[in-house]
Order: C-alpha cells, then sequence, then structure tokens
C-alpha cells in the first residue's frame, strides 16, 4: 500500500479485502494499527477513484472481520478499540468550520460501520449527534445538504440490516432530533436540500416502529404539499417517487392524508383557476401511492370515474386529460403485476369498464354531446388500448 505505482496499491487493497475473509482478528491484532492508517491516507489524500473504492472496501472487510470474531473473556475487544480510533481520527473532521473534509471522514465512518450491525451502531451513536449540532450551525444551504447528505449514507446502512434489536438503535435515542432536521430541511427553499430532505425522509419512514403517528402524518402532509403545490417539477416528482415508496408500510395514513387531497384535486378540474398542470400532478401522485392493496382499490375507482365524467358529460376536458387518466392506470398495472390479487383486481375492474366507455361513446357518437366524442379521438382510444394490453400482459392461462 505504500507503493507509487496504482496498480500495486489496487493489487494490495484487494488482496487484504479477500485476507479479512480468511483470516481473523488474532492475525490481524498486530497491523491494524498500520492498516488503518495505510488506508486512511489513501481515503483522505488519493487523487484516484479507483483506490477511494478499494480501500473503502477494504476498511469494510476489516469491520466486518473483527466483528465476526468469537471473544472470549479474556479477550481484548478489538473491534471496540479499532472503531474507537477511527472515530478520534475522523469524527472532529465532521465538525470543522470549512467542512473541507467532511465527505472523506464521512465515507470512511460509513465504511467502518458498513462491517456490521454492532459496528452500525458504534459508529452512529457517536455520529448523529455531531450531524445534528453541525446542522444547526451551519446556515448555508449547500453546507447543511452536505451534513444531511451524510446523515442520508448512515440511514441507508442502517436500513441495511433489517429491523432486529431496533429498540436498541441509536436512532431512538435521536429520532426526535433527527426528524426535526429532516422537515427543516423540507421547508428550506433550496431545491438540491429538499431533494436531500425527501430521500432521508424516505429512509426514517422505512425503519418500522421509529415514526409515531404524529410525525407519519408529518411526513405524509409534507410529501402531499410538494406533490399539490411544489412548482419545480423535480421536487415533486421526488414526493411522488417517496410516497410510493412509503405507502405499503403507512396505508392508512397515506389514504386518509394524500388520497383524499388528490381525489380533491381532480374534483377541482370544474373549477375555473384549475389548470391541466395541476391535474397532471394528481393523476401521476394517484398512481404512484397504488402500492398497496387497500390504497389500489381506492385510487383505481377514483381514476375511472375521471373517465366516466368526461363520458357523460358532465365534466368539460379534453383528450389530454383523457390520455393522463390512462397513463396513470398503465403506471398502476404495471406496479401491481408482481401480486397476483391486486393484478387480478386491477383486470377485472379496469378492462371491462374502458372497454364499456368505447362502446357507450360510440353509440353516442351522432348525438349532439360533444364531450363524450373526445373518448373517441385516436389518442384517447390508443391510451385505452395501452391500457388494456398492459393489464393482459401477464396473464396466465392458469
Amino acid at each position: 500500500m505504500d507503493s507509487d505505482v496504482q496498480s500495486a496499491k489496487v493489487d494490495s487493497l484487494q488482496t487484504l479485502n479477500a485476507a479479512c475473509m480468511v483470516y481473523g482478528q488474532k492475525e490481524l491484532k498486530d497491523f491494524l494499527p498500520s492498516l488503518w492508517s495505510s488506508l486512511r491516507r489513501e481515503v483522505f489524500q488519493t487523487a484516484s477513484e479507483r483506490i477511494e473504492t478499494e480501500g473503502l472496501s477494504a476498511l469494510r472487510a476489516l469491520s466486518t472481520c473483527l466483528s465476526r470474531s468469537v471473544l472470549s473473556s479474556d479477550d481484548e475487544d478489538l473491534l471496540d478499540s479499532f472503531l474507537r480510533g477511527i472515530l478520534k481520527d475522523c469524527r472532529h473532521h465532521l465538525c470543522e468550520p470549512d467542512m473541507k473534509l467532511v465527505w472523506p471522514s464521512a465515507k470512511l465512518l460509513q465504511a467502518a460501520a458498513g462491517g456490521s450491525l454492532r459496528a452500525c451502531y458504534q459508529i452512529t451513536s457517536n455520529v448523529f449527534p455531531l450531524l445534528v449540532e453541525q446542522y444547526s450551525k451551519h446556515l448555508q444551504s449547500s453546507q447543511r445538504r452536505t451534513i444531511l447528505e451524510v446523515l442520508l449514507g448512515f440511514l441507508e446502512l442502517r436500513q441495511k440490516w433489517g429491523p432486529e434489536e431496533e429498540d436498541k438503535s441509536p436512532l431512538l435515542c435521536f429520532k426526535d432530533a433527527l426528524c426535526s432536521m429532516v422537515f427543516s430541511a423540507l421547508a428550506e427553499p433550496n431545491v438540491q436540500l429538499q431533494l436531500v430532505g425527501i430521500r432521508a425522509l424516505t429512509f426514517l419512514g422505512l425503519l418500522q416502529g421509529l415514526l409515531d403517528l404524529p410525525d407519519m402524518d408529518k411526513l405524509v402532509d409534507s410529501l402531499a404539499q410538494f406533490i399539490l403545490y411544489e412548482e419545480d417539477s423535480q421536487t415533486s416528482l421526488a414526493a411522488m417517487e417517496a410516497a410510493g415508496t412509503l405507502t405499503p408500510f403507512y396505508p392508512e395514513a397515506f389514504s386518509r392524508c394524500l388520497v383524499r387531497k388528490l381525489s380533491k384535486g381532480l374534483q377541482s378540474e370544474l373549477q375555473e383557476d384549475s389548470t391541466p398542470f395541476q391535474q397532471d400532478r394528481c393523476l401521476q401522485a394517484l398512481a404512484a401511492v397504488s402500492t398497496h392493496p387497500s390504497i389500489m382499490k381506492e385510487t383505481v375507482p377514483i381514476l375511472l370515474q375521471h373517465l366516466q365524467k368526461v363520458q357523460k358529460g358532465s365534466m368539460e376536458a379534453g383528450v389530454h386529460s383523457v390520455v393522463s387518466v390512462c397513463q396513470s392506470l398503465k403506471q398502476v398495472a404495471l406496479q401491481c403485476h408482481q401480486n397476483v390479487q391486486n393484478y387480478w383486481y386491477f383486470h377485472q375492474a379496469v378492462v371491462p369498464c374502458l372497454m364499456g366507455l368505447a362502446v357507450q361513446a360510440s353509440m353516442q357518437e351522432n348525438t349532439h354531446t360533444m364531450l363524450s366524442k373526445v373518448l373517441l379521438t385516436e389518442e384517447a382510444l390508443s391510451a385505452m388500448v395501452l391500457v388494456i394490453s398492459t393489464a393482459c400482459m401477464y396473464l396466465s392461462p392458469e
């Protein structure tokens, strides 16, 4: 690892990674200080992304190796001392005003934490309070975004280990502070900070049992605000994606706080100040949250009722509105095909309805009801055909 030849460094780091799978803490004990020193140097000083990646991988392998070693009462806990050394060398960089070494330090800490659940607990219990403190100290959006991205990296790691021993998680100790930090990011005007905040909030929500009912309602309400009223499409789409990810875990909250608002948003099409842009948002969001059986049984009828209003002439709508509804139905069909129950419900509810609407519209072709003729345009019929073909795509003879 001390070689000036890049290929030699890469080979040595890969060899160390492989050695950690074979040897235990007894064989590595005498080399840990020098190994950590070399790995730290490579991440802090190298200009090569390949060397940095291999160095972080080797550090993660060391942490894993030390984590799996069986300890007797007389053995020294090498994982604990190894992680304490890493924290000592890295954590102060998270507090430096210029934040120049935040990312190299964060990457090293995350690599060490990735070795095991125990390592993750030890690192995060030391890092979370620092991140919360630094977020409140730094006022610039770019600095806050960096801190939140570091937090996000640790949240992604925590999710990797699943729900085991959730009651011992350091996240529970700092839940209120972390939630306050993330929700404050959503209230910032900076779009990039909002996007990171939405991702962090998604991971907090995925750690089941972490958020209580008021937190969950606040989360869903925040996503609803972005979906319905945010001008920046990137933020709105990120909120829709987050809603789709979290709906299977909190269907009641999303039904109560989001689906109803989206349904009202569609009904507002009768109002003069409503725009196709707002309607498209509602339609896209209804499709996005159709990731749970109970939610899908709410959203699909809403989408079909929207089409039925067009066919009956009770709502002024152009071809664009019909096509948008069909695009949302097609998205629901693509999302639900892996669940037999959901897929069969969609097939039974949607296919007959679309075919019936087309037949009824054709029967009214010679009447003076021009609004229903929207369904007979080539664009509208093609959109309905795509929904039907998607709904039938995964049918099996059984």
